[in-house]
């Protein structure tokens, strides 16, 4: 019995009218008459719809707060004097830690201006302060820029090139694309799109976080993509040194493979017996060789790929991948190995003839592949441009005959703004061992771009620490964010409401009655001043910002933020 590929679906969330709503509207009755796939490729420079995609879902697309487990059970058959054991896993579909994904894409143009002036009577152009707790939001501009404010007294104005007042913004060239905010205990934030950009395009991401950092004191940190320096830590007494080092927060992996198909007539073949097969090589035409070149580019928003890995104070094991995918015929090494005299039909040789000709990998595969770690249960995928295959592929061995078997599953054009999930596969025996599993998207017609979104991790699985104890009472759980921990393979129960995400129901109604005693701030109204915003903000704090709870404790000895986070 061998493991089963991981299995693909394909969902497609619906998008509403919003900044411009007629746009928006317009694109909804477009999408009756001519097709979503139509809509979808109008609304990539019309803007004015946003898709809300919930992540966290029971089998039947249903937002649940239970606990979603993975069952494991041994049966034991006894024959004569020898027992043979037999392990079924059977997974339930689970996107932790991912919980929700949200796709804008506005326009705020010039010339509508009875337009912006009617909508903002209804919707402001942007989100007004507001209420989190309990997990991270990771938000990523595409194009535009977005203007924050909190109750933690901080502004941060990031996206494309931030312009005020007519002047670049942004002395050192830098591009800050990603907002990493930790909610934690609890705050109060406010988001505006920037008035200097008319196209505003970007990713809200929801992680959730392991219980035991939920009411840890909040955070935000803009993360880059060009080289900046920083002071470096001594590991011997874990304090700042006066040496810098350049660190780029999300590292750039651009890379261009090769796939040479060689296709020969049986027909055409000159038998090795054959006496005049020297003179008949000489006139015989040379096979047909394709060769396809795939160049990719992969962000790493988060976590790790390729040896590198991003400076997001990631708090589970997981990675956020911004993949750019193209493929197209290469011309001139097809006619480099068609002109070669000792071409072969061989796919090793050829190969190896194009890596000395071109200086460039070559793979077996078309398109871009990702090698999924052995403990990522959790793998999605969000098609952001153009249209493409998805393949999984699983290598897994026999244990009692060592036999080794690949097998794979394709999922054909899945179209634009698309919702990949990519499931574990449900049951398989125990005697199977997993060798390899891996992805590969490709674009479906040749000279086509595809941008995807890629977000894969570790659930968040409980973690029993005093496991040998009986008395439940005793034991205190913890999130691990390794594999190797794993004590438990149930994941931590999870409970949305609103802006809250904790475990359990009453935690929830706990952070309300927080927010409404003013522990996390009180809401400003959004056309505030920054003077008069922080003027609101001393008035009323945050209570559970770290500076504050610092100067609070400044005579204790606390080093739980330091241990903790970041």
């Amino acid at each position: 019995m061998f493991r089963a590929p991981r299995q693909i679906r394909v969902e497609r969330f619906a998008r509403l009218p919003v900044w411009p709503v007629w746009s928006g509207v317009l694109l909804f009755i477009l999408g009756l008459l001519v097709g979503r796939e139509t809509a979808s490729k109008l609304e990539c420079w019309m803007g004015g719809r946003v898709c809300p995609m919930i992540l966290y879902q029971d089998d039947n697309n249903n937002i649940i707060d239970d606990t979603k487990t993975t069952t494991r059970t041994t049966t034991t058959t006894r024959t004569n004097s020898r027992s043979v054991h037999s392990t079924t896993t059977t997974t339930a579909t689970t996107t932790s830690p991912f919980l929700l994904l949200v796709h804008h894409n506005h326009r705020f143009p010039w010339w509508d201006g009875i337009g912006r002036t009617l909508t903002k009577q209804f919707l402001p152009e942007g989100f007004p302060s507001h209420p989190h707790r309990g997990f991270t939001t990771m938000t990523y501009i595409l194009q535009g820029g977005f203007v924050h404010r909190d109750s933690m007294g901080i502004k941060q104005e990031y996206g494309d090139n931030i312009i005020t007042n007519g002047n670049n913004n942004n002395k050192n060239n830098s591009y800050n694309p990603v907002q990493w905010l930790f909610t934690g205990a609890g705050l109060l934030h406010e988001e505006m799109f920037s008035p200097h950009h008319e196209r505003q395009e970007l990713y809200q991401l929801w992680i959730n976080v392991p219980a035991e950092y939920k009411l840890a004191p909040p955070q935000v940190r803009l993360l880059s993509t060009t080289t900046r320096s920083t002071n470096s830590i001594d590991t011997n007494t874990n304090k700042e040194s006066n040496a810098t080092t350049a660190v780029v927060d999300m590292p750039v992996v651009t890379k261009s493979t090769i796939h040479n198909t060689v296709v020969v007539d049986d027909a055409t073949k000159i038998p090795p017996s054959d006496s005049n097969n020297q003179i008949r090589r000489q006139q015989q035409q040379p096979p047909a060789v394709t060769s396809i070149t795939t160049k990719s580019t992969v962000r790493i928003v988060a976590g790790k790929y390729d040896n590198q890995q991003s400076t997001a104070p990631i708090m589970s094991d997981m990675a956020i991948l911004h993949v750019t995918v193209k493929t197209f015929r290469n011309r001139r090494t097809e006619r480099k190995l068609a002109n070669n005299n000792n071409i072969s039909s061989s796919m090793e040789e050829q190969e190896e003839q194009q890596e000395q000709q071109e200086q460039a990998p070559t793979s077996t595969a078309v398109g871009w592949t990702y090698t999924i770690p052995p403990h990522f249960d959790t793998l999605l995928l969000y098609i952001r441009q153009g249209s493409c295959d998805v393949t999984t592929t699983c290598t897994s061995q026999d244990r009692r005959t060592g036999r080794i078997v690949t097998r794979t599953v394709t999922k054909p054009n899945v179209p634009l703004h698309s919702t990949v999930f990519v499931e574990p596969s449900i049951e398989f025996q125990g005697n199977c061992k997993l060798i390899h599993e891996s992805i590969t998207i490709t674009p479906t017609r040749l000279g086509e771009t595809v941008d995807v979104l890629v977000l894969t991790g570790q659930p968040l699985y409980e973690r029993f620490v005093n496991s040998n104890n009986n008395n439940n009472n005793n034991n205190s759980m913890s999130s691990s964010s390794s594999s190797s921990e794993r004590t438990s393979s149930t994941v931590e129960p999870i409970s949305m409401q609103g802006s809250m995400v904790m475990n359990f129901p009453h935690e929830i109604e706990t952070a309300y009655v927080d927010y409404q005693m003013g522990k996390m701030g009180r809401p400003w109204d959004h056309e505030l001043t920054d003077d008069e915003w922080k003027q609101h903000v001393e008035r009323y704090p945050n209570i559970y910002y770290y500076p504050r709870l610092q100067k609070k404790n400044q005579n204790k000895e606390s080093n739980y933020y330091d241990n903790y986070y970041y």
